[in-house]
């Protein structure tokens, strides 16, 4: 059933990536940019300067553009574009730049809620009915886990799983229980709430058959039955006489970083082990810890700081005596567990520092731009024909593309423009 989860969860995620590039092509103006860089290379007079007639039809082929793209739309002639788009026009033949400047940068804007509300419809229109399954999958996960449980109130993670399914269970009723309410980021909210309800489903039923007094026989013959059914964590416990740990990073990832105490704790220690077994973590950066399992039930805690951003590999054993700075036992291994990837960021005093200075340099670039742009028609282009203003049409269309910029991958387009 997981597997089968995973792949329909897959083949979802590619119908969104497909439903959003078909927006994209569908939904382009690359007609009007092209128009709008032709205003680089209008005629100029023998004084140098562009003449104003082929400004002022340069202007009027971007409006005529605008009204052949919103007439080809999938969903054509959108009221709030084509409003927009008149008021537009309206204040070319009035002479009102002050207008002409407003509603240009009004065009782009419902041209950025337009194609944001499209790609939302088509994205969920492929993602809504699997993130309703999945909310109902996570419901009846949760309610066999808490039936499971029930034979587990004697075990020292009872109060723990009991609070992450009460909490888990209020959040997944929470969620939009329809197809046409699911937000655009249900993919996200839906599996991180279906894979931690699959997880503390894991631990219960690692738990039961840990607790289980069956012959090893039995166990081995249970898990040649019930293999193909069963998660690695339980398999494992019913085929080896090694018991599984569980490393768990209690610290959110958002404070993973480095100089943090990051906080773990290890999960399914046998309840009879005191304080004569030793539970060794390694910390996968060269560093360990060594306690007694007695001392870690006490604890139930051990914390640990990284010095360097990177991924790190954890691993933790139990044994009655391990050797001096090693994972080995001196004897048979008791539990042993391994931590994959967990991932620590660098310093957020660093990272707020790069980010600090990428954005300053991308709003210096932006204001460089339309300055230019600005400047450019004001002083290398004839009077204003309409007014004594120095600001017209072709800047009024300049702060327009500037907009564009901004709702269409800007960094991208900058550079593409610049050069």
């Amino acid at each position: 059933h997981t597997e089968m989860m995973r792949a329909e969860a897959a083949a979802t995620v590619a119908a969104a990536k497909m439903a959003g590039a078909q927006e994209e092509k569908e939904d382009s103006i690359e007609g009007i940019q092209k128009i709008i860089d032709e205003g680089a290379k209008l005629p100029r007079g023998a004084d140098g300067k562009i003449d104003a007639k082929a400004k002022i039809a340069w202007l009027r082929r971007g409006v005529a553009a605008w009204r052949e793209r919103l007439a080809t739309l999938p969903d054509p002639d959108p009221p709030a574009l084509r409003a927009e788009l008149d008021a537009l026009e309206q204040a070319i033949d009035a002479g009102n730049l002050d207008a002409v400047s407003a509603h240009t940068r009004g065009l782009f804007e419902q041209w950025a809620s337009y194609g944001s509300a499209r790609a939302t419809a088509m994205i969920l229109k492929a993602t809504a009915p699997f993130c309703l399954r999945l909310r109902d999958d996570t419901l009846v996960s949760l309610e066999a886990t808490q039936q499971t449980m029930r034979r587990l109130e004697g075990n020292s993670s009872f109060r723990k799983w009991e609070s992450e399914l009460d909490r888990l269970r209020m959040k997944t009723q929470s969620t939009p229980d329809a197809v046409v309410k699911m937000p655009i980021n249900c993919l996200d909210l839906m599996g991180e709430l279906f894979e931690s309800a699959y997880k503390v489903s894991n631990d219960v039923t690692s738990a039961m058959w840990n607790a289980a007094t069956l012959p090893e026989s039995t166990k081995h013959d249970l898990a040649a039955e019930l293999g193909g059914s069963l998660t690695p964590d339980v398999l494992q416990s019913l085929i080896s006489d090694t018991r599984p740990l569980h490393i768990e990073v209690t610290t959110a990832p958002e404070e993973r970083y480095v100089g943090r105490q990051i906080e773990f704790r290890i999960g399914n220690i046998e309840p009879i082990w005191g304080l004569g077994v030793n539970v060794r973590i390694d910390f996968g950066d060269g560093h360990d810890k060594t306690q007694t399992a007695e001392d870690l039930r006490k604890n139930n805690a051990v914390t640990h700081a990284y010095a360097e951003p990177k991924s790190y590999t954890l691993a933790v054993v139990a044994a009655e005596t391990l050797e001096a700075d090693a994972m080995r036992p001196s004897r048979k291994t008791l539990g042993e567990g391994q931590l994959q990837n967990l991932v620590v960021q660098p310093s957020p005093v660093s990272v707020a520092s790069r980010l600090a200075d990428i954005f300053f340099n991308l709003r210096f670039a932006l204001a460089l731009l339309v300055a230019g742009l600005f400047h450019f028609w004001r002083y290398r282009s004839t009077k204003d024909v309409f007014g004594a203003r120095s600001f017209d049409y072709a800047q009024a269309f300049a702060l327009g593309f500037a907009v564009s910029l901004a709702v269409n991958d800007l960094p991208q387009k900058l550079v593409e423009f610049i050069k």
